[in-house]
């Protein structure tokens, strides 16, 4: 199988050589200049473009492999390891679940990598070459990663990107960062027909051959003991929660929409049901938290949460609540209903996109939903369709579900089963790829004496 286009290449450069020949003076300077005066929108803004610019410039030296590499090694896991949010906590999972597999497995926080990536000097932290490098994040990032190292560091590994998008079809220059990777894993049959569908007409039709349904690892929590009162909330009411974070799109999210269908389910203030919207970096979209504030005004069983929690005290949140709420416009996976599933709570969830792979009438209410043009303020998301829930669905499934402890049980005891349906699903994906034949397994622990 080839990767890439047939046409031919220059002969690749030393790193040293090619960094010289594109100029990162220039570059450098901007970057000083940006970290000052510019609004963060523009700082990012113009940050994107100039490291779009440099990647385009280092890819030039790179050559285009023939044949996948095959040495034996490790997998050396990259992600935004020590982050709070979804592509964190998903690239945490994957590691856990391939040391429990018995893979020999090496973490690696790309968060490192910004500082390498004027220079492309980085040093990864697995320096033995061949084995597989599992860059769990997105193709913006995994530019990023391929110009923070030396090519010399990851030509001769077997790389795999772990990609999650949110739209029916996957973004155009996504299909330029699929040469870069031997395979493509996406967490749910829906991002990867958003991959192929992407790569159907294009000088890229292979890529279908390369894509692989691997859907997030979300383990069983074990013990997690609930503490309401420690996050603010009523024992004694039904406590129903909304969670978003607003660098992925508050439009997306939709907490809008589940201020409206708790208010029609629940017209007049009243003390047996609260809806909590949990919010992550809204303070990055200052329009948006107006907004919210002015949504949940008047309103004491409507409130905005912003404490930012850990790993082991978002099990807890989680674990203290009743039902989760979300009328999203579009997941590519929905970790956080998976991770409440796997808790025990009852969950409500728009009935499209990536959470239809682990959500079904017999562990959810899944409210219908139409197809609609995106439309989003952030500019994060155009040009597509996604969908919009049916409110008046959602407020009746909502109204009947508080009132209803048993139906709730029954929904959370159903949910219990999500983790091993997830870890069976992962094991046999991992086991039809290309990483076990290049990736040893880690020896047992010698007996203890």
């Amino acid at each position: 199988m080839k990767f890439g286009s047939d046409t031919p290449r220059k002969p690749t450069l030393p790193d040293d050589v090619a960094e010289r020949s594109i100029g990162l003076r220039p570059l450098e300077r901007v970057s000083r200049a940006l970290s000052g005066a510019a609004p963060p929108a523009l700082r990012q803004h113009l940050t994107a473009f100039g490291a779009g610019v440099l990647y385009r410039r280092r890819a030039r030296h790179w050559s285009v492999e023939r044949t996948p590499p095959t040495r034996v090694g490790r997998v050396l896991v990259s992600g935004f390891l020590g982050g709070v949010f979804g592509v964190a906590q998903a690239g945490r999972l994957t590691a856990e679940a391939l040391e429990r597999g018995g893979w020999d497995v090496a973490r690696h926080d790309l968060a490192a990598s910004r500082t390498s990536l004027l220079t492309g000097r980085g040093t990864l932290p697995e320096a033995e070459v061949g084995g597989v490098w599992l860059i769990h994040a997105n193709p913006p990032e995994l530019r990023h990663a391929l110009m923070a190292y030396p090519r010399a560091a990851w030509a001769d590994r077997y790389r795999i990107g772990y990609w999650a998008g949110e739209l029916p079809l996957a973004p155009r220059d996504w299909l330029e960062a699929s040469r870069r990777v031997h395979e493509v894993w996406a967490p749910s049959r829906f991002v990867a027909d958003g991959l192929i569908a992407r790569a159907r007409g294009s000088d890229q039709v292979e890529l279908a051959d390369r894509v692989r349904v691997v859907p997030h690892p979300v383990a069983a929590p074990g013990l997690v003991v609930p503490a309401p009162e420690r996050y603010g909330m009523d024992p004694h009411r039904v406590e129903i929660l909304c969670m978003m974070d607003a660098r992925s799109s508050v439009a997306r999210k939709n907490p809008l929409g589940a201020i409206e269908a708790f208010r029609r389910a629940f017209p007049r203030q009243q003390g047996h049901a609260r809806l909590t919207i949990k919010v992550l970096a809204l303070d990055q979209s200052p329009a948006w938290r107006r907004r919210l504030v002015v949504e949940v005004g008047g309103r004491s069983d409507i409130r905005l949460f912003d404490e930012a929690l850990d790993q082991g005290e978002m099990r807890q949140f989680l674990r203290s609540v009743d039902i989760l709420l979300s009328l999203h416009r579009s997941e590519g996976f929905g970790m956080v209903l998976a991770e409440a599933m796997a808790l025990g709570r009852a969950t409500i969830a728009t009935g499209w996109s990536g959470n239809l792979d682990f959500m079904d009438d017999g562990n959810a209410i899944l409210v219908p939903a139409r197809q609609v043009p995106v439309r989003d303020p952030q500019g994060l998301y155009r040009g597509q369709t996604w969908a919009e829930p049916d409110l008046d669905y959602a407020a009746d499934a909502l109204r009947a579900l508080a009132d209803d402890s048993g139906w709730r049980a029954r929904l959370g005891q159903a949910g219990l089963a999500t983790p091993a349906r997830l870890a069976d699903a992962f094991d046999r994906a991992v086991a039809a790829s290309g990483l076990p034949l290049r990736v040893r397994t880690k020896p047992p622990p010698p007996p203890q004496p």
